[in-house]
């Protein structure tokens, strides 16, 4: 089964969205993802891109991952062996970023502005 036939979106795929280092800036129409690791002088958080590849600090939120994402996710940051494995991880889009909130510290979500 492809992972188009399970309807996985990028967010899915982004490494950044498993870490425990994730920034979110919530607004009324979404977030603003940057990462705890990138704090600027000012207090605000360098602005990242969810479809990266991490970093080699990268440790898991505890998120789990589709075993067919995991494996792509792994081929992509072999630090992400440490993301845990559902197969009932089916979530995309709204549901997946609402899931990624659920599993991070809560002072990693955070003011819009604060994300630069």
């Amino acid at each position: 089964m492809g992972k188009d036939k399970l309807g996985f979106t990028g967010i899915n795929y982004g490494v950044c969205s498993y870490c425990n280092d994730l920034i979110r800036g919530a607004h009324r129409d979404g977030y603003r993802e940057g990462c705890k690791k990138l704090e600027q002088t000012d207090g605000k958080y360098a602005r990242i891109p969810l479809g990266d590849k991490g970093c080699e600090q990268f440790e898991s939120s505890g998120v789990p991952a589709h075993p067919q994402v995991l494996e792509e996710l792994i081929q992509t940051n072999p630090k992400c062996s440490s993301i845990p494995s559902d197969s009932k991880a089916t979530e995309t889009s709204w549901d997946f970023s609402d899931k990624m909130n659920e599993h991070l510290p809560e002072e990693n979500i955070t003011s819009y502005d604060k994300v630069q």
